[in-house]
């Protein structure tokens, strides 16, 4: 992998694995469910992501 194809990818890791923490936290402040649980998929969502990408980091290292 290129430098900076090695940088992107883990850039873009960096920023799906600080949106997990960052949606749960903002989903525990709201206060309706419906609210909550939008932002707790979000944050599973960056969480699947986050996954694919460090499967994918290490097929290509």
């Amino acid at each position: 992998m290129a430098c900076s194809e090695n940088f992107s990818l883990k850039a873009q890791i960096r920023r799906a694995a600080i949106s997990i923490s960052s949606n749960i936290a903002e989903g525990s402040a709201r206060s309706s469910a419906a609210e909550r649980k939008r932002f707790y998929t979000i944050a599973r969502s960056s969480l699947v992501e986050t996954n694919s990408q460090l499967e994918l980091s290490v097929m290509l290292n």
